[in-house]
């Protein structure tokens, strides 16, 4: 697929998940980054780690099965200290190319986390009759920036889906993740931009963001979570001012430089720290 040639806005289906991510859009990602910093956009790396291949692994797993052995590969056992080890090695990787490779353990994870999925009688039926990883491109109408979003799962009555694991999917402790890892923005993101495109003749205009948090240990507990209006409002906020961060540094390509050059620069006097009130 040509990326160079995607129009705005537009649906596109089928796109690889490397081709998604070389596109030259804001992602929720981007803005997160952002979010942190100009600089910690600028200066981010964006290394692969084991956790977000485990992540990709775990969606195809549960949301696209049948992509799952034509994407992924089982380590096999190799002591890679030795030179036999060494060239064994190199030869697996060399048969794999175009397959990403995840550990024994990691599948055996998978598969309890797909299992408890599948006991739960809610949870079982919730990836049905809809669209998995769609991408969905636009301009901001305040802004003009050219916007993107992937969500994991779009139903045609409208629901959209994204499948989080997570260290415990209580109210409590998954509200603190809804918080730190910006889920609200994701939901407020997706939503409008998929409304921005349009085109519903086939499924519905967004009305829902649910959240199915797993827990990655035993005994794997999950809960299906529905981003509510005032997180969803406060999400919208977010993000259109990261956007307006954005354009001002799009407008300043010298303010992109200082960045780079001096690094975190929120602030330049001494601040003081307190205590979160959950912790007092």
């Amino acid at each position: 697929m040509d990326i160079n040639t995607i129009t705005y806005p537009s649906k596109v289906s089928g796109m690889t998940n490397l081709e998604y991510r070389s596109t030259k859009a804001w992602s929720k990602s981007d803005l997160d980054k952002i979010n942190q910093s100009p600089a910690h956009y600028f200066s981010e790396k964006r290394d692969e780690t084991a956790a977000m291949i485990f992540g990709r692994a775990l969606h195809c797993a549960i949301i696209e099965p049948d992509k799952f052995t034509r994407q992924y590969v089982v380590a096999p056992q190799i002591d890679k200290r030795t030179n036999a080890g060494k060239a064994e090695w190199a030869a697996f990787q060399l048969d794999s190319v175009g397959m990403e490779i995840i550990s024994a353990d990691d599948v055996e994870t998978i598969k309890a986390m797909n299992q408890s999925i599948a006991n739960h009688p809610l949870a079982r039926h919730i990836f049905k009759d809809g669209e998995a990883e769609a991408s969905f491109f636009w301009k901001d109408p305040i802004t003009g920036l050219q916007c993107k979003c992937r969500p994991d799962y779009y139903r045609r009555d409208g629901v959209l889906i994204d499948l989080k694991s997570t260290e415990s999917c209580s109210p409590h402790d998954f509200g603190r993740s809804l918080a730190s890892f910006r889920y609200h923005v994701q939901a407020a993101y997706y939503t409008d931009g998929i409304f921005n495109v349009g085109d519903f003749s086939e499924f519905e205009a967004p009305t829902d963001f649910l959240l199915l948090a797993i827990e990655k240990k035993p005994p794997y507990g999950l809960r299906v979570y529905r981003v509510d209006d005032r997180s969803m409002a406060f999400g919208r906020a977010a993000y259109k001012a990261n956007l307006q961060t954005i354009l001002e540094f799009e407008n300043s390509p010298e303010q992109i430089e200082y960045f780079k050059a001096v690094g975190y620069t929120d602030s330049l006097e001494i601040c003081e720290i307190s205590l979160p009130a959950w912790a007092e």
